[in-house]
């Protein structure tokens, strides 16, 4: 089992040491910290953003990148108008759909989970890492 969180040294650096998150906290949860919060502490925030793109991680490089070729070959078609991805690029995105992932940026108060930019970010070069065709279409 691989995780490409845990085994690129950038993003852990950015993660780690570059990113002032309780500054960015700042901005993106005004309402503050508290039992009654969304998150009881920035720490709390912080380890679910960490959490959300360790298992992230795990899922591009076990989930995502065994199946790049597969993707490539089974590629994309325009019918009627629509796009149609090709049936592993589907079965991923149904796994995607499960793990919530296309709700990163939601608000909570639309049923997202309200993560600022910068965990998109990180989310979308985990999945550019696993597959860039599939990073396009999730993004």
């Amino acid at each position: 089992m691989g995780n490409f969180l845990k085994d690129n040294e950038d993003l852990q650096f950015y993660m780690n040491e570059w990113v002032d998150w309780e500054r960015l906290l700042e901005v993106v949860e005004p309402a503050g910290f508290g039992p009654d919060k969304a998150y009881g502490s920035p720490q709390e925030a912080i380890e679910l953003y960490r959490d959300i793109l360790e298992m992230l991680g795990g899922f591009s490089a076990d989930e995502i990148a065994p199946h790049s070729l597969t993707i490539e070959e089974q590629g994309v078609r325009f019918e009627k108008g629509d796009v149609i991805a090709g049936e592993k690029m589907e079965a991923i995105f149904e796994q995607m759909q499960a793990l919530e992932l296309h709700s990163l940026l939601v608000p909570r108060e639309l049923g997202g989970m309200g993560c600022p930019l910068l965990v998109y970010n990180f989310a979308a070069e985990l999945i550019a890492r696993g597959d860039v065709s599939t990073m396009t279409h999730f993004g």
